[in-house]
């Protein structure tokens, strides 16, 4: 309401005069005195550093009002700032309370002046909150006003991120926000080093084991990934951390979607071949999460139920990657493998053409493998894909090796049933004649 804010501004300026000229005020310093008279004689006794400073303190105090409820023009908004800045200098030797008032007459001018604080008066006001960021009580919602809510971080860009990062844990849900706005609305100022360090600080705190935190991360994931400025040097990081956190119960479906949504950008080859580099990556051999999530992401992408169109040739070039991983030798990575090569067989399987020779090699290591045999649910599953290959191998339109094929089935009869196994003997005898080399 314009009115009841005029009435305050203006109690607010009578209670200035009569700091200034006491009961002068209500004579030839009426409520007419110009807003100039005020303004020169109110700098005039803010700067005056030989009055008490717990006068001078006082009298700043009752001023921010005034400057917060009144408007100013750009150099009365810079004149004010120089007269009380020395307030938050800490090389000064200021007392907390000097800091504290210099703070609020900062505040004031943001929240009063926010038209004016530009360039350098922009810069000094940030420079004074990040100096004193130890007695601010809520610096993200300081941050947010001095940004407009990160839409704004001109030209203090790189400063305000460090700044953010520093202080991200305190405040994370705030924080992070705050510093997704920024991304959203400065991507193209902001150095790309300094995008690194923000996005590999994330990628750190997603390996948590509080899912709050995960979340969080995982939201701010989203709008890197909206936004496509997560530079090349980082997707491994974040593809690493949604690897992680897709094994968490509550943030297996947001990092789905995010992993999609990556997948479906330019950037879709890349990340495959990122997810294919993590298996195939003998350090992780250990990172069990790490390995299943890359799993289930490429089998999701390249042939599960989020099977994205435009990764071509997606399934001839991850098989491979498949194969490796086995070689660690970790049941639930196994498992993980078989899962996503009985789905494959069970969808696809009648379009496969050069991808058998994969898929088969894939089958003999894992059928040969001791996990395999002392894992019950591995087994039920490896014997199921046996099932898929003996029904493909006998259709006429198999066009993977039909002899490869049954030489891989006799070498696990004991996982086929009866009719199946007699069937498959009697397919390899016929392949035997005393021609053949072998």
């Amino acid at each position: 309401d314009t009115s009841v804010y005029g009435r305050v501004a203006s109690g607010i300026m009578r209670r200035i005069q009569q700091l200034l000229w006491g009961d002068e005020a209500k004579g030839q310093h009426s409520a007419n005195a110009p807003h100039e008279s005020v303004l020169q004689e109110s700098l005039r006794r803010m700067m005056n550093k030989q009055q008490p400073l717990q006068a001078r303190l006082n009298f700043v105090s009752e001023f921010t009002e005034y400057v917060k409820k009144t408007p100013h023009r750009k150099e009365e908004v810079e004149q004010i700032w120089n007269s009380v800045k020395d307030l938050v200098n800490r090389e000064e030797n200021k007392p907390p309370e000097s800091r504290i008032v210099g703070l609020k007459m900062a505040f004031a001018i943001l929240e009063g002046q926010y038209e004016h604080v530009v360039n350098r008066l922009k810069s000094e006001l940030f420079s004074a909150v990040e100096k004193n960021r130890d007695i601010i009580p809520d610096l993200v919602k300081v941050l947010a006003l001095l940004t407009r809510d990160g839409r704004d971080i001109s030209p203090i860009e790189n400063s305000f991120c460090s700044l953010m990062l520093a202080i991200c844990l305190k405040a994370l849900p705030a924080s992070t926000a705050l510093l997704s706005n920024a991304l959203q609305h400065n991507t193209q100022s902001i150095a790309e080093p300094v995008k690194t360090e923000i996005i590999t600080r994330y990628c750190e705190l997603a390996k948590s084991q509080d899912e709050t935190v995960v979340h969080v991360c995982l939201n701010f994931f989203t709008t890197i990934v909206q936004l496509d400025c997560i530079p090349g040097v980082c997707v491994i990081s974040v593809l690493s951390a949604l690897c992680q956190s897709v094994n968490l119960q509550n943030c297996s479906e947001a990092s789905c979607r995010i992993v999609e949504e990556f997948l479906k950008s330019p950037s879709g080859a890349q990340g495959t071949q990122t997810l294919c580099a993590i298996l195939e990556n003998s350090q992780n051999s250990s990172s069990i999460n790490l390995l299943r999530g890359a799993i289930f992401f490429i089998g999701m992408s390249c042939w599960g139920s989020h099977k994205i169109s435009s990764l071509r040739s997606c399934t001839v070039s991850v098989l491979p990657s498949l194969l490796m991983v086995l070689s660690y030798r970790q049941p639930p990575v196994t498992f993980e493998v078989a899962l996503s090569l009985r789905r494959l067989l069970k969808k696809y399987g009648q379009e496969l053409e050069t991808e058998w020779e994969h898929v088969m090699k894939i089958i003999e290591y894992m059928g040969s493998s001791p996990e395999t045999a002392q894992n019950k649910e591995l087994v039920q599953v490896f014997q199921e894909i046996l099932h898929l290959l003996y029904a493909f191998a006998g259709q006429d339109q198999f066009v993977g090796e039909k002899e490869q094929a049954y030489r891989l089935l006799q070498e696990f009869l004991e996982y086929l049933t009866l009719e199946q196994a007699l069937y498959v003997l009697e397919q390899r005898a016929q392949q035997i004649h005393p021609a053949r080399p072998d």
